[in-house]
């Protein structure tokens, strides 16, 4: 790994979900349903992390999908 100096790096999977979706998906594998409390609408704040320079530093391919890596998550703990 050559890092120089500080750099940022997403760590993400190919996948874009939202927040909701998120707790869904949580939700359903840990069974209980996601509470939530809506604030007010800030627009805009639709956010995907790239993860190209994930791929060219770390040499790394996400290999399975998000719910498998939740579902793995949840079983391991």
């Amino acid at each position: 790994l050559d890092l120089v100096g500080h750099e940022v790096i997403h760590v993400a999977g190919k996948e874009a979900v939202s927040i909701v979706e998120l707790s869904e998906m949580i939700g359903k594998l840990v069974g209980r349903a996601p509470i939530y409390r809506y604030e007010d609408d800030f627009g805009g704040m639709h956010l995907v992390g790239c993860i190209e320079k994930m791929r060219a530093k770390l040499s790394f391919d996400p290999a399975i999908d998000l719910m498998e890596g939740l579902s793995r998550m949840v079983q391991d703990s």
